[in-house]
Protein backbone atom coordinates (compact mmCIF):
# COMPACT_ATOMS: atom_id res chain seq x y z
CA UNK A 1 0.00 0.00 0.00
CA UNK A 2 0.92 3.28 -0.79
CA UNK A 3 1.79 5.31 2.18
CA UNK A 4 0.46 8.53 0.36
CA UNK A 5 -2.87 7.30 -0.16
CA UNK A 6 -3.21 7.13 3.90
CA UNK A 7 -4.80 10.73 4.78
CA UNK A 8 -3.15 10.70 8.11
CA UNK A 9 0.27 10.09 6.67
CA UNK A 10 -0.22 12.93 3.95
CA UNK A 11 -1.54 15.40 6.14
CA UNK A 12 1.31 14.66 8.25
CA UNK A 13 3.91 15.42 5.51
CA UNK A 14 1.70 18.22 4.33
CA UNK A 15 2.05 20.25 7.89
CA UNK A 16 5.78 19.26 8.27
CA UNK A 17 6.13 21.40 4.72
CA UNK A 18 3.38 23.83 5.93
CA UNK A 19 5.44 24.35 9.52
CA UNK A 20 8.89 24.72 7.72
CA UNK A 21 8.14 27.22 5.55
CA UNK A 22 6.22 29.72 7.72
CA UNK A 23 6.93 32.76 8.92
CA UNK A 24 6.30 31.94 12.22
CA UNK A 25 6.27 28.16 12.72
CA UNK A 26 4.18 26.73 15.93
CA UNK A 27 1.43 29.94 15.61
CA UNK A 28 -2.09 28.97 15.87
CA UNK A 29 -3.85 28.54 12.61
CA UNK A 30 -7.36 27.83 10.93
CA UNK A 31 -7.66 24.70 8.91
CA UNK A 32 -10.48 26.14 6.80
CA UNK A 33 -7.74 28.02 4.97
CA UNK A 34 -4.37 27.15 6.15
CA UNK A 35 -2.34 28.11 3.58
CA UNK A 36 -3.03 31.64 4.55
CA UNK A 37 -1.26 31.25 7.63
CA UNK A 38 2.44 30.87 5.72
CA UNK A 39 2.23 34.74 7.07
CA UNK A 40 1.14 35.85 10.69
CA UNK A 41 -2.17 36.61 11.19
CA UNK A 42 -4.05 36.85 7.62
CA UNK A 43 -6.72 39.03 7.04
CA UNK A 44 -8.95 36.74 4.95
CA UNK A 45 -8.60 33.90 2.55
CA UNK A 46 -5.98 34.22 0.02
CA UNK A 47 -4.18 36.89 2.31
CA UNK A 48 -0.84 34.65 1.01
CA UNK A 49 -1.21 36.39 -2.60
CA UNK A 50 -0.87 39.59 -1.17
CA UNK A 51 2.99 40.36 -1.17
CA UNK A 52 6.21 39.29 -2.56
CA UNK A 53 7.55 37.64 0.51
CA UNK A 54 4.35 35.61 1.17
CA UNK A 55 3.61 34.38 -2.63
CA UNK A 56 7.85 33.35 -1.94
CA UNK A 57 6.57 31.18 0.84
CA UNK A 58 3.71 29.61 -0.71
CA UNK A 59 6.00 28.80 -3.63
CA UNK A 60 8.85 27.53 -1.38
CA UNK A 61 5.89 25.36 -0.15
CA UNK A 62 3.62 24.45 -2.77
CA UNK A 63 7.32 23.35 -4.94
CA UNK A 64 8.41 21.20 -1.65
CA UNK A 65 4.86 19.59 -1.82
CA UNK A 66 5.22 18.50 -5.49
CA UNK A 67 8.52 17.26 -4.99
CA UNK A 68 7.87 15.44 -1.81
CA UNK A 69 4.58 13.30 -3.67
CA UNK A 70 6.42 13.23 -6.76
CA UNK A 71 3.23 15.49 -7.88
CA UNK A 72 1.70 18.73 -9.96
CA UNK A 73 -0.80 20.35 -9.15
CA UNK A 74 -2.47 22.19 -12.43
CA UNK A 75 -2.21 26.16 -12.59
CA UNK A 76 -5.99 26.06 -11.16
CA UNK A 77 -5.48 24.65 -8.25
CA UNK A 78 -3.22 27.30 -7.28
CA UNK A 79 -5.92 29.76 -7.10
CA UNK A 80 -8.19 27.52 -4.60
CA UNK A 81 -8.09 28.56 -0.93
CA UNK A 82 -8.04 24.77 -0.31
CA UNK A 83 -9.00 23.13 3.58
CA UNK A 84 -6.02 21.63 4.70
CA UNK A 85 -8.47 18.34 3.85
CA UNK A 86 -8.97 19.82 0.38
CA UNK A 87 -5.07 19.92 0.19
CA UNK A 88 -4.40 16.46 1.26
CA UNK A 89 -7.35 14.88 -0.70
CA UNK A 90 -5.98 16.63 -3.92
CA UNK A 91 -2.59 15.62 -2.95
CA UNK A 92 -3.66 12.18 -2.38
CA UNK A 93 -5.72 12.27 -6.06
CA UNK A 94 -2.59 13.20 -7.69
CA UNK A 95 -0.34 10.52 -6.23
CA UNK A 96 -3.07 8.04 -7.53
CA UNK A 97 -3.16 9.91 -11.20
CA UNK A 98 0.29 10.20 -12.35
CA UNK A 99 -1.09 11.05 -15.77
CA UNK A 100 -3.19 13.66 -14.52
CA UNK A 101 0.19 15.74 -12.98
CA UNK A 102 2.49 14.63 -16.36
CA UNK A 103 -0.57 16.46 -17.80
CA UNK A 104 -0.27 19.55 -15.51
CA UNK A 105 3.37 19.58 -15.71
CA UNK A 106 3.78 19.50 -19.18
CA UNK A 107 1.25 22.26 -19.69
CA UNK A 108 3.22 24.13 -17.50
CA UNK A 109 6.59 23.32 -19.07
CA UNK A 110 5.71 24.65 -22.62
CA UNK A 111 5.76 27.71 -22.03
CA UNK A 112 8.57 29.85 -22.89
CA UNK A 113 10.02 33.22 -21.59
CA UNK A 114 7.55 35.95 -21.61
CA UNK A 115 9.46 38.18 -24.53
CA UNK A 116 6.71 40.70 -24.76
CA UNK A 117 6.83 41.22 -21.34
CA UNK A 118 10.65 41.43 -20.84
CA UNK A 119 11.06 43.36 -24.07
CA UNK A 120 7.68 45.78 -22.81
CA UNK A 121 9.17 46.56 -19.41
CA UNK A 122 12.45 47.17 -20.91
CA UNK A 123 10.92 50.24 -22.97
CA UNK A 124 9.53 51.25 -20.08
CA UNK A 125 12.30 51.10 -18.07
CA UNK A 126 14.29 53.20 -20.36
CA UNK A 127 11.99 56.02 -20.72
CA UNK A 128 13.40 58.16 -17.80
CA UNK A 129 17.48 57.46 -19.16
CA UNK A 130 17.36 60.88 -21.60
CA UNK A 131 16.05 62.87 -18.54
CA UNK A 132 18.73 61.33 -16.14
CA UNK A 133 21.73 62.68 -18.61
CA UNK A 134 22.77 65.76 -16.93
CA UNK A 135 23.00 63.61 -13.57
CA UNK A 136 25.67 61.26 -14.29
CA UNK A 137 25.59 59.18 -11.12
CA UNK A 138 22.15 58.71 -10.88
CA UNK A 139 22.15 57.73 -14.38
CA UNK A 140 25.12 54.74 -13.85
CA UNK A 141 22.93 54.09 -10.79
CA UNK A 142 19.78 53.80 -13.10
CA UNK A 143 21.67 51.71 -15.60
CA UNK A 144 22.77 49.10 -13.39
CA UNK A 145 19.38 48.61 -11.70
CA UNK A 146 18.18 48.05 -15.08
CA UNK A 147 20.73 45.67 -15.66
CA UNK A 148 19.93 44.19 -11.95
CA UNK A 149 16.40 43.90 -12.82
CA UNK A 150 16.87 41.69 -16.50
CA UNK A 151 19.39 39.59 -14.58
CA UNK A 152 16.89 38.66 -12.04
CA UNK A 153 14.05 38.06 -14.48
CA UNK A 154 15.99 35.69 -16.68
CA UNK A 155 17.02 33.90 -13.55
CA UNK A 156 13.90 33.55 -12.14
CA UNK A 157 12.77 32.02 -15.57
CA UNK A 158 15.71 29.41 -15.68
CA UNK A 159 15.04 28.64 -11.75
CA UNK A 160 11.33 27.64 -13.08
CA UNK A 161 12.54 25.68 -15.97
CA UNK A 162 15.33 23.71 -13.64
CA UNK A 163 13.04 23.32 -10.88
CA UNK A 164 10.34 21.60 -13.72
CA UNK A 165 12.71 19.69 -14.88
CA UNK A 166 13.54 18.11 -11.46
CA UNK A 167 9.90 17.36 -10.83
CA UNK A 168 9.25 15.75 -14.49
CA UNK A 169 12.28 13.51 -13.76
CA UNK A 170 10.83 12.63 -9.75
CA UNK A 171 7.13 12.41 -11.05
CA UNK A 172 8.78 10.03 -14.24
CA UNK A 173 11.58 8.75 -12.14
Amino acid sequence: VNCYTMPDEVEKEVLEGFEKRRKHPGEKWDENHFIDYLIPQPKNKGAFRNGFSSLRRFNAFWNDIQLEFKVCFSLGDRDKNFSLDQFTNRVIELTQSKKSSVAALKHQMKYGFEWNIFIFGNLVLFIPLPFLNKFTYILYAYVVFIVFVNIMLINRYLKDKKYLQKLFDAING
